[in-house]
C-alpha cells in the first residue's frame, strides 16, 4: 500500500522535497485535529466537551436555573439591587456582571458534574451518561411512580419528578456511591490514621461547645435614657460594672448559662442572640438590637471550654471528612488535567435564550 511518504516525495527531487512532504503532512494532520475539535464543539445542541463527552444547552440550562436565586441574592447583598428589574442581566455592576456571573459558575458545576459522571461509568457504577439517557430514565421513572401510586403502594419522594430533581437525585446517589467505592481503594485510611487525623482536627471540628454565664440586661419601661449611659460605656468593663450598680433599680438583668447540653434550646429561642453571645470573651459585653425589640447589652462574666466530643463518638464523621477532603482534591486535579473545549459562540446565544 501506498504510505504518506511514498504518496507526498518524488525521487526526482531528492530529499528537499520529502522535507517539504513531511511538512504538508504534519499541516494537513494538524488542519484535520482542528477541524475534528470545531466539528465537535459546534455541534447544534453542544455547548461544550468535557474529555470527548458532550455537554448539551438543555442539560446546561439546568445549572443555570438552579443558579439563578443565588446570583440574584448575591448582587442584591453586594450591590443592593432591584431584583425585580428587567434589565437585571444585562446590566454591570462595579467589574461584575450578573450573566457572566452565572455563566461561569453553571459551567463549572457543569462541567464537573460530566467528569464525575464519566468516573463513574468508568467503574460501572452507572451505565448511561447522555442527557437523552437522562431523560429516558425520567420518563420511565415517573411512569412507574404513577402505576405504583394508582395500585396503592408506597412510594418515598414525590409521585413525579421534575426535571431538576431528578437530575439532583441521580447524581446525588452516583456520588454516594461513587465515593464509597473510591474509599475502598484511592481513599482507604486505617483506624491509626483516622486516630491521627482526629487528633490534627477536634480542636476545630469535635470542641464541646464552652460554657457561658451571661448577663443580659435590658432597661425597664421609662428608663430608656438610663440605658443609653450604659450602652455609652458598654466596652469599658469596670465603668459598666459602676453604673450597673448604681442603676440596679432601673434595668433588669437575666443570668444565662449555656453549654453543650442548654444551646438547642436556646438556639430554638433566640439564634441570633446566642451567635452574639458565642462572639464574646470572659469580661467583654456588646449592645444587641434587634429591629422593634428593645435593646440588650449582653455581658459574658465567664467562658470556659468543656473538652472535646470522644474519638469512638466521631470516628465516622471523622473518616467522612478525610473521604471528602481527599475527593476534593481529587476532583480538583481531574478538572486540570481534563481536555475540555468550550463553543463560545453557542453558549452566548444558549444564555441570551435563558436570560433574556
Amino acid at each position: 500500500s501506498m504510505s504518506y511518504k511514498s504518496f507526498l516525495c518524488f525521487p526526482v527531487k531528492g530529499i528537499k522535497i520529502e522535507i517539504i512532504g513531511l511538512l504538508l503532512l504534519l499541516v494537513f494532520l494538524q488542519s484535520s485535529k482542528t477541524s475534528n475539535r470545531v466539528t465537535e464543539v459546534s455541534d447544534s445542541s453542544t455547548i461544550a466537551t468535557v474529555n470527548g463527552k458532550n455537554i448539551t444547552a438543555e442539560e446546561f440550562s439546568l445549572f443555570i436555573n438552579q443558579n439563578r436565586a443565588m446570583t440574584y441574592n448575591y448582587f442584591d447583598n453586594k450591590y443592593g439591587i432591584d431584583r425585580y428589574s428587567r434589565d437585571f442581566w444585562n446590566s454591570q455592576f462595579g467589574l461584575e456582571s450578573p450573566t457572566e456571573y452565572i455563566r461561569e459558575i453553571a459551567l463549572q458545576e457543569c462541567i464537573l458534574v460530566k467528569l464525575q459522571q464519566l468516573v463513574a461509568q468508568e467503574r460501572g457504577i452507572i451505565s448511561e451518561i447522555d442527557y437523552s439517557s437522562f431523560k429516558d430514565d425520567l420518563a420511565q421513572e415517573n411512569t412507574r411512580r404513577k402505576l405504583v401510586k394508582q395500585n396503592g403502594g408506597i412510594l418515598y419522594g414525590p409521585v413525579v419528578y421534575n426535571t431538576q430533581m431528578y437530575y439532583n437525585h441521580v447524581f446525588s446517589q452516583m456520588l454516594i456511591n461513587l465515593k464509597r467505592d473510591m474509599a475502598q481503594d484511592e481513599f482507604k485510611i486505617s483506624d491509626m490514621e483516622l486516630s491521627q487525623e482526629y487528633e490534627v482536627t477536634k480542636m476545630n471540628r469535635f470542641r464541646n461547645r464552652d460554657q457561658i454565664q451571661v448577663e443580659i440586661i435590658t432597661p425597664r419601661y421609662d428608663y430608656e435614657t438610663i440605658f443609653t449611659k450604659l450602652s455609652a460605656i458598654v466596652n469599658s468593663a469596670s465603668e459598666l460594672e459602676n453604673l450597673i450598680k448604681l442603676f440596679r433599680d432601673k434595668i433588669n438583668i437575666i443570668d444565662m448559662q449555656i453549654d453543650e447540653d442548654t444551646y438547642d434550646l436556646y438556639s430554638r429561642q433566640d439564634e441570633r442572640l446566642l451567635d452574639s453571645i458565642y462572639q464574646l470573651k470572659t469580661g467583654q459585653s456588646c449592645m444587641f438590637t434587634v429591629t422593634n425589640h428593645r435593646p440588650k447589652i449582653i455581658r459574658c462574666n465567664e467562658r470556659s471550654m468543656t473538652g472535646f466530643k470522644p474519638f469512638d463518638q466521631v470516628k465516622d464523621l471523622v473518616r467522612i471528612k478525610w473521604i471528602n477532603d481527599r475527593y476534593r482534591d481529587w476532583l480538583n486535579k481531574l478538572e486540570r488535567q481534563a481536555d475540555i473545549q468550550v463553543n463560545e459562540k453557542y453558549l452566548d446565544e444558549v444564555l441570551d435564550d435563558l436570560l433574556g
